[in-house]
């Protein structure tokens, strides 16, 4: 009676586990593959736990051996449960040809030669084999450091692994039917709890692990998004979000900075003549070849259509930025060659400095654009610093 209520106490256990994991598969069942099979799993597990009990309370080893099967059965779940949640796409041959040894040795010894010995060895060593190999595959990808989460899942199938070494050990020294702790509570039943209670607690680390890669994934998918909405579609450039972003935070540090707005000229006609297609692909080359000619430290993005804005907030000297500009345009102008067609590319570049021309994120971005339209209505292809306007209107 004791024995029964035991193992019915680490059945309701793993029955409550089961409906955790039923309602999380409902959940994430577009997203995980692998629960179902746990679930299945660890329903035969029970069963076959309860199964074993009652055979071996009423001396019917049809039933216990009937329950032998089953457990190992539930084990082979967990494997392959485990596999596919961890996206390892592994072959089951194996598993099937040392399932199929493990029944055909039940029944043998059982019906040919009635051997308990031989049987409870020949159940531990499936398990130790199919523990065996999950824990390599545990390992494997514990240790590539993207699933730190089975952990608690390598702890556990250790203690499966080690229980049945200890089982196999007592076995073959004749100690497994020592009574032990209350009357009619055997060793071997004692390593039967044992290994139950660490099936109920695999089932409950997949619960656990189930929602902590569901967090992960979400804070993936969160970040992937943050990303997105910082990022220009077409250039992959950060984009005008993340750009005043840059800039508010220069501004909170008081480091000085200057943004150069370059507007490519006559790029309309090239829209016109030969097509948006053309038109974006050319926009993506120029684009690459702004960001191949930065400098660490330089943050450049795509302002709007043709307009990209560079930050230096390292060369803020306006003879300095002046010298380093005009050197970078004999990379930026050399002719980009789309689809059988030669462009020759030259931009419009108006400059502003923060904090000597404006003191706020607007004001010096206005202000490198009125450099910019002073540049494009003087004839386009050059550079001015906001600075200068009021000379050049003098």
């Amino acid at each position: 009676m004791d024995q029964m209520i035991l193992v019915m106490v680490v059945t309701v256990i793993a029955a409550t586990i089961v409906f955790g994991l039923v309602f999380t598969h409902i959940y994430v069942k577009q997203v995980f593959k692998g629960i179902d099979f746990w679930i299945y799993g660890l329903i035969i597990e029970a069963v076959g736990f309860n199964l074993f009990l009652f055979g071996h309370i009423h001396a019917d080893y049809t039933i216990y051996m009937f329950a032998n099967m089953l457990l190992s059965v539930g084990l082979l779940f967990f494997y392959i449960g485990t596999n596919r949640f961890i996206q390892n796409d592994v072959s089951y041959v194996d598993m099937a040809i040392a399932l199929s040894i493990t029944y055909v040795m039940l029944v043998i010894f059982y019906y040919g030669f009635d051997l308990m010995m031989v049987r409870q060895i020949t159940m531990s060593a499936y398990i130790i084999y199919v523990t065996g190999r999950l824990l390599h595959t545990l390992n494997f990808h514990y240790y590539r450091g993207q699933s730190g989460y089975l952990l608690p899942f390598i702890i556990v199938t250790y203690g499966l692994v080690f229980s049945q070494v200890i089982r196999i050990v007592l076995i073959l020294f004749g100690l497994n039917f020592q009574p032990i702790f209350i009357e009619g509570f055997i060793v071997d039943d004692l390593i039967m709890l044992i290994i139950s209670s660490f099936v109920a607690m695999l089932a409950f680390f997949m619960t656990i692990a189930v929602n902590i890669r569901m967090v992960n994934e979400l804070n993936k998918e969160r970040e992937k998004l943050q990303h997105l909405s910082m990022t220009d579609y077409l250039t992959i450039l950060p984009n005008r979000r993340m750009l005043n972003q840059h800039i508010e935070m220069l501004i909170d540090k008081q480091v000085p900075f200057a943004v150069v707005i370059s507007d490519m000229d006559e790029f309309k006609r090239i829209n016109d003549r030969y097509g948006h297609d053309i038109g974006d692909k050319v926009i993506q080359a120029y684009a690459e070849r702004l960001y191949q000619n930065k400098r660490e430290g330089d943050f450049i993005a795509r302002f709007g259509g043709d307009e990209f804005i560079t930050v230096y907030s390292d060369l803020v000297d306006t003879d300095e930025l002046r010298a380093f500009l005009q050197k970078k345009e004999k990379e930026l102008y050399k002719p980009i060659e789309i689809d059988g067609h030669r462009f020759e590319i030259s931009s419009s570049v108006g400059v502003a400095k923060y904090p000597t021309d404006a003191t706020n994120l607007d004001a010096v971005i206005k202000k490198a654009d009125n450099a910019l339209y002073m540049v494009k209505t003087s004839g386009k292809r050059g550079m001015i610093f906001y600075s200068e306007l009021k000379d050049i209107k003098k």
